[in-house]
């Protein structure tokens, strides 16, 4: 079947607009002057290159469908709920329920308010995750909500989740854990698991990762369908 115009367009002018200035940045980065890539360290050759991010300020469509306002608008208004602890915001979200946009909302991705997600207390991977990057916010954590892929039990889906840093070591707090012991993941440990696209950090500020060309390709597709 021969490829779709509009999809063919869109891929190659998003690529070349987020993709080129990231490459340009890598090559021109010298390796001995990356002092912030300590957090990298027991991670193989490709995990390195998929978690090698750069700030950039890309499009809010490429961190997913439901992202359809800018990141200050999830800080938003006063929580209702009271933490003083990352283990409190672990034993908040075990109490959630996972459960999909389609089932949940009628619509393939809707982000819910971090305020509607403490009403509701249902909601996807977005949900759990922009929650959690919120009150991290609160208690003085520099961490980031981040989408990409997880890979599992052999298969890959878009998800989302929260990186940190303790003691000089990045932990992934994946936000829909059945339990806190599923929750805190080392990076050199699940780096595999792991394939950031975009993420957002605690200023803000917007970061791009090579993983970033999978989700263009996915979202030309779907604008080429229709869907």
């Amino acid at each position: 079947m021969p490829i779709k115009l509009p999809f063919l367009f869109y891929t190659v002018v998003s690529a070349t607009g987020i993709m080129l200035p990231l490459l340009v940045s890598w090559v021109f980065s010298p390796l001995n002057k990356r002092n912030d890539e300590h957090h990298l360290d027991g991670l193989n050759k490709q995990q390195r290159r998929n978690w090698r991010g750069r700030h950039q300020n890309i499009p809010l469509r490429f961190y997913g469908g439901g992202c359809d306002k800018v990141f200050s608008h999830w800080l938003e208004g006063d929580s209702q709920v009271q933490v003083s602890s990352l283990d409190e915001i672990a034993d908040w979200l075990v109490d959630c329920r996972y459960m999909s946009d389609l089932e949940h909302m009628g619509v393939r991705d809707h982000w819910q308010h971090p305020l509607m997600f403490e009403q509701l207390r249902t909601g996807d991977c977005e949900d759990f995750a922009l929650w959690a990057w919120r009150k991290m916010i609160e208690l003085g954590y520099e961490c980031e909500f981040m989408v990409g892929k997880w890979l599992r039990n052999g298969r890959a889906g878009t998800h989302a989740w929260i990186v940190y840093q303790q003691n000089d070591q990045i932990i992934i707090f994946e936000t829909t854990g059945v339990s806190k012991d599923r929750m805190f993941k080392p990076l050199a440990q699940a780096a595999g698991e792991y394939i950031p696209f975009a993420s957002v950090d605690h200023q803000v500020r917007k970061k791009v990762y090579p993983g970033i060309a999978d989700w263009i390709l996915r979202l030309g597709r779907q604008i080429s369908s229709g869907q």
